[in-house]
């Protein structure tokens, strides 16, 4: 838009997640023409670019069906510039570690036990305490950049993330829901991954894990967990995430301070290059 000098009033936002969790169905490696709706989110985390927008976008749920259950529910969150819908999506937090530390579990789960490799889920059979304290890591390093950068994250207590939902249950759900190490978590079974060549590193390594890595480094926050995920990937994958990885200056804002950024976020001053 920018490029193309759109002078429309288009209101832009951003929300920390889908408003549902879905697969496309399956039988063994044959994909169905169709897809399963696992649970629906009551509440998610939103906001505007620039914030000046916010209220307007905000509202503009009670016109989108797919939002039905959020609105209907404990309502959007409003959240502190889109950069902290950015930080508050769980995806690299659950995700990274949940593959990388599981992925023994996974390339033999329906080899030498469990009977069928499409059962398989990093939440049913990965998570752990162990497991649980890396994410909790990665979500402390994320605060930390986000307070360094003066937006908001959001507020996840250490004890929700020792379940084996984690904090994907009161992330979409509210506080309190969570199934705890002993239950199976049916609702996640066969929710995969069952390859290392999948969003959950091919998506959340590049554009999450890297994103958050080139922040650290130009406000100054170190992230020796995250940039782990990001060299544990590269070598699963034999790829260089490093080399591939977004940057700040893909997104627009790696000539911006800190001050430069904010102004940006909140009121919408561009600074071009």
């Amino acid at each position: 838009m920018r490029e193309m000098n759109c002078d429309k009033k288009v209101v832009v936002g951003g929300w920390s997640s889908a408003p549902y969790g879905s697969r496309i169905d399956s039988e063994g490696k044959f994909l169905l023409p169709s897809a399963s709706i696992f649970y629906r989110a009551i509440t998610l985390r939103g906001a505007a670019l620039p914030m000046t927008d916010q209220e307007v976008f905000l509202e503009s749920t009670k016109y989108i069906r797919a939002m039905d259950a959020i609105t209907k529910g404990e309502g959007p969150v409003g959240g502190n510039t889109v950069m902290d819908t950015g930080f508050s999506n769980v995806n690299p937090i659950l995700h990274c570690p949940g593959v990388i530390l599981g992925v023994g579990a996974m390339e033999n789960y329906g080899v030498i036990y469990g009977d069928n490799k499409h059962d398989f889920s990093i939440y049913c059979h990965v998570y752990s305490p162990t497991v649980s304290q890396v994410q909790y890591t990665v979500y402390l390093e994320e605060c930390g950049i986000a307070e360094a950068m003066g937006v908001g994250i959001q507020h996840f207590d250490k004890e929700q993330f020792f379940s084996r939902s984690n904090i994907l249950g009161c992330e979409y759900m509210g506080e309190g829901m969570s199934a705890p190490y002993d239950e199976v978590f049916e609702m996640a079974l066969g929710t995969g991954p069952f390859t290392v060549n999948h969003r959950y590193l091919t998506e959340d390594i590049p554009i999450g894990c890297h994103v958050f890595h080139e922040l650290g480094k130009k406000y100054g926050v170190k992230t020796p967990v995250i940039d782990s995920m990001i060299a544990m990937a590269s070598a699963m994958l034999e790829r260089d995430f490093y080399a591939e990885g977004y940057t700040l200056d893909y997104l627009g804002i790696g000539n911006m301070n800190k001050e430069e950024l904010l102004d940006y976020l909140n009121t919408g001053n561009y600074k071009a290059y």
